[in-house]
């Protein structure tokens, strides 16, 4: 199998189209970013597409110059890019 799709060491909660409607402020979302998985905590969005700021403190193995780089750093992103969601681990969902 090859990295791309091999399972996730630990399981996180995947999108669907009823939890990308749902995220709203403080809801944690994980991106592709410059090919690294990096979560964003949402500060604002409507209609699939919002803004957020990246976390690398909850990304294992984040590169300390990309860290330094986007430190506060907030992020255009569209729901299509939500690879994995926060909820339960980084924000609680009702």
């Amino acid at each position: 199998m090859s990295e791309c799709c091999s399972p996730l060491k630990e399981p996180y909660v995947l999108p669907d189209n009823e939890k990308i409607k749902n995220l709203g402020p403080g809801c944690f979302v994980r991106i592709l970013r410059q090919s690294e998985n990096v979560w964003v905590e949402i500060t604002d969005g409507t209609d699939g597409r919002f803004q957020g700021v990246i976390h690398h403190e909850l990304t294992e193995g984040a590169a300390t110059e990309q860290r330094t780089a986007d430190k506060d750093k907030t992020v255009q992103l569209e729901a299509r890019q939500i690879n994995a969601l926060g909820c339960d681990r980084f924000c609680y969902c009702d």
